[in-house]
Formats: C-alpha cells, sequence, structure tokens
C-alpha cells in the first residue's frame, strides 16, 4: 500500500466520525389550489376526513401540505394532514401522516392557512394522482365541534374533492375543489459534514 492509498484509507475513517447535517433543496410548490367560496366541514361522525386529489407536473419530495380552513365553535385537538395513494380516483391508503398538527386556523366564517410539516422523503411521481387528506384529531358525534374547509367550483384541472364517512369514500359536489398547497423539493434530502463538502468542492 502505497502513502496515497494509505492516507486514503485514514481519511476515510476520519470522516466516519465528523459530524454530519442535512442538505436540501429549497421547498417549492409541486400542487395547489387557491381560490375560495363555499364551504364542508370535516372532523366529525359522517364527514370524518376531507380529501383533494391532485397530480404533479414532475417528481416531488413533500415538505409540508397546506389547507385554507376554519374552525366551528370548539373542536377538540388540530387538524392532522395526510398523504394518501389513490385507486380509480379516490384515496386508499396512507402515504404519510403529516408531523405537526394544524392548530392555527381562524374562526368561521374567517379563513386562514394551516400548515403540517412532512419529512422530505416521501417522493411523488409525474402522472400518478394523489390525495392531499385532513381529518380532526378526536372525531366528534355532530357537526358543531370541527372544521370546515372552503370549497369552490372551479374549471382548474383537479379531480375534486372526496369525503370519507367512516366505511366510503364520496364526492359531495362533483367538480368542486378545496383550497391546498403540497410544497416540497425535487430532490430527497441527503448529509454530509462540513470536511465532506469542501472534499467535494475540492474533487
Amino acid at each position: 500500500m502505497n502513502k496515497w492509498t494509505a492516507s486514503l484509507a485514514v481519511l476515510a475513517v476520519m470522516l466516519s466520525f465528523v459530524p454530519s447535517f442535512v442538505l436540501s433543496a429549497t421547498p417549492a410548490s409541486c400542487a395547489h389550489y387557491y381560490n375560495n367560496g363555499n364551504q364542508d366541514s370535516f372532523g366529525w361522525a359522517s364527514q370524518q376526513i376531507m380529501c383533494q386529489t391532485f397530480t404533479v407536473a414532475s417528481d416531488c419530495y413533500v415538505t409540508s401540505i397546506a389547507l385554507n380552513g376554519a374552525t366551528n365553535a370548539t373542536p377538540p385537538g388540530g387538524v392532522v394532514a395526510k398523504l394518501y395513494n389513490t385507486s380509480g380516483g379516490a384515496p386508499t391508503t396512507v402515504i404519510e401522516t403529516g408531523a405537526t398538527t394544524i392548530t392555527t386556523f381562524s374562526a368561521n366564517p374567517s379563513w386562514s392557512w394551516g400548515t403540517s410539516t412532512f419529512a422530505g422523503t416521501t417522493k411523488l411521481s409525474a402522472g400518478t394522482t394523489y390525495a392531499a387528506c385532513f381529518t380532526q384529531a378526536s372525531i366528534t358525534g355532530t357537526n358543531t365541534n370541527n372544521y370546515s374547509a372552503s370549497v369552490q367550483n372551479t374549471s382548474v384541472t383537479f379531480p375534486a374533492y372526496y369525503i370519507f364517512n367512516g366505511s366510503t369514500w364520496s364526492q359531495p359536489f362533483a367538480g368542486f375543489n378545496v383550497p391546498f398547497d403540497v410544497w416540497g423539493t425535487s430532490s430527497a434530502p441527503s448529509s454530509a459534514s462540513p470536511f465532506q463538502l469542501w472534499l467535494m468542492s475540492v474533487f
């Protein structure tokens, strides 16, 4: 083993002990709809989950999902955001659940945006239909202490929104969409130490 090879071997061992940190690209909106108008509620027995289906134009690693919503009376807990797969247009299985519960909505009839953060590791593939879903942390029995989302009939090309009643999915109003925003990056986060970054810049 020559001196250069030996030096590289020692350097590799040293690198394994250097603290690293996460690198990621700057997040941007991957899919969204911003208009509002009418409203529909969720978080109670007959309307437990509200979902907006969507596609992305290019691959996206999800970092956050936002909803334009409002509180009705005094709902227990906040809103939990989840990403779902779809089949035949309707949501099916959960891909990832947001790490933060949304508790920042204004009281109805005022609307505000609430955001839940995601790990940035779930990849959404271009052309595939997904669903951004929202439910109340504690489901109530009647349509009183819960949440509402603004819904709007529009020509924007989204498949529409769905409601889950505990057993089946349905589309309450065909052609209506929920104002939502899915943010992400074009690549998954990676880890590197300052010394590793320096090596990459040199070599």
